[in-house]
Parts: structure tokens; sequence; C-alpha cells
């Protein structure tokens, strides 16, 4: 993976620190895989895609006979169409020029619900967990746009948290 090809994702994403962008082998060529991390099954990737794909060979057009998977790896047209598919949760694959996606979407642990204990008259009835991840992984599945980028951030002097 070139550090074009890297650089490019970065920077449609806005640096965002949930964005996965890993070198990959396919039929024995160098690969790109792109995604978001908490919006991806990560034993579906692994079992129906990445496996497979190590393992394989044969031509880059014969790439979804080789995925075993029940969403279909289907070419996308353009880098602009390849970056929405990604922030609505898809993944991936750049392989010789060539871009194709899969839907490997994982299913929310928990909706944004109303808290129990602060109940609210007017105005929104949204609260989130203690886990980051998986409350960015939320927001993304409600704000599905590239612009939403999540920094990294450490908050305290003690707790480095």
């Amino acid at each position: 993976m070139s550090a074009d090809e890297q650089n490019k994702w970065k920077e449609a994403f806005g640096q965002s620190f949930d964005l996965v962008v890993n070198p990959i082998r396919v039929l024995g060529t160098q690969g790109t895989l792109v995604c978001l991390d908490g919006m991806v099954d990560k034993v579906l990737l692994e079992e129906g895609v990445l496996e497979p794909l190590a393992e394989g060979t044969g031509e880059i057009a014969a790439l979804p006979a080789i995925v075993r998977s029940s969403s279909p790896l289907e070419e996308v047209a353009t880098f602009e169409d390849a970056v929405d598919l990604v922030a609505q949760g898809d993944v991936v694959l750049e392989v010789e020029e060539r871009l194709w996606s899969i839907s490997l979407r994982k299913v929310d642990k928990r909706a944004i619900t109303e808290p129990p204990t602060s109940s609210v008259i007017k105005g929104p009835r949204e609260g989130f967990g203690e886990e980051i991840a998986q409350n960015i992984s939320l927001l993304r599945r409600r704000i599905k746009d590239k612009s939403l980028i999540a920094y990294r951030t450490v908050v305290g002097e003690i707790t480095r948290t």
C-alpha cells in the first residue's frame, strides 16, 4: 500500500481516529482494506473476506466468487462513491486501481435511548453509555457522512483518560 493511497483515505475522512486503512494480500497481489472501526463485524470480515482472499488465487475479476459472505462483493465506480459507502459502514477493498465494497455492518448492541435517571419533558431523549468507541459507532449510524470526524484526546493530568 502506497503512502498516497493511505493519505487519500485519511484526507477524505479528516484524520478520524476510527478510520482503518490496512494493507492486505488479495489473490497474491497487494491491496488496501478500508473501513470504520466499530461499524464492521470483525468476525465476518476475517472469516468471510480476509482469509479467502489471502488463500485464493486467480484473476481480480473473480473476486466476488471467492468471498464467502451473505452480502455480495460489488465493484464501486468512483472513489467518492467508495468514501460514501465507508461512511455508511461498508468495507472497501482497493486492488489494482479497482474498488470493491461489501456490507459487513455490525448489529447494534443497543440503541441511543433516553437515560432512565434523567427524564426530560422537552428536547431529545437520547443518551450514551460509557464506551466511547460504541458511542461513536452509534453516532456514525445516525450521521452517515465523511465530515463526522472523531479525534482522540487525553484529558486529565492524573488519570490520563
